[in-house]
């Protein structure tokens, strides 16, 4: 799964109003300051989570938006969803429910098929299951344990677990940009 800017800004974004959940409203000028994302981009963005509800809004000084339910009642999944966004790991998932490959003119099906299939279902499991409040809670218990985002100190026994030795090096299996 590849999220686009688009993805990831609404992540940001929402994940910023979950941290300030209950302070009222929050103008869009702050979150497209703290979180580094373009204005213009940031307010198609905001729309599109208040028309599907995850957002209200109020215009006018005092103005901004919040978060329509609490953290732990706003998953991932939803967000992304908001944004058109699919978990599917490849084109062919989306395009129909034969899970037919596009590739050639007689659309055999393809022989992965079910491996992208598990992978895009696993991936449903635990966008539908992370809300916003377990992101929140990941944050405190890493911050608590001295953990910093984008660290690889603690991450060898995760490593030698997710590394397949290929052609004589080490080449990870999942890319963990």
């Amino acid at each position: 799964m590849k999220i686009s800017a688009k993805g990831e800004y609404a992540l940001q974004a929402v994940n910023y109003l979950a941290h300030k959940h209950g302070q009222g409203y929050i103008q869009l000028k702050e979150i497209a300051l703290h979180e580094r994302i373009p204005l213009k981009f940031l307010e198609q963005i905001l729309t599109a989570l208040k028309n599907s509800g995850i957002l209200k809004s109020r215009s006018g000084p005092g103005g901004g938006y919040y978060l329509s339910r609490p953290p732990s009642e706003v998953t991932v999944a939803q967000v992304l969803q908001s944004m058109d966004l699919s978990a599917s790991p490849v084109d062919c998932l989306n395009e129909c429910n034969e899970f037919e490959c596009g590739k050639n003119n007689e659309r055999d099906l393809c022989d992965l098929r079910w491996l992208w299939k598990d992978i895009r279902e696993e991936t449903v499991k635990i966008l539908e299951s992370t809300t916003f409040q377990d992101i929140r809670e990941r944050k405190a218990r890493a911050t608590r344990s001295g953990e910093t985002t984008g660290s690889t100190e603690g991450r060898a026994e995760e490593s030698s677990r997710s590394d397949k030795k290929v052609h004589g090096t080490v080449r990870p299996i999942i890319n963990r940009r």
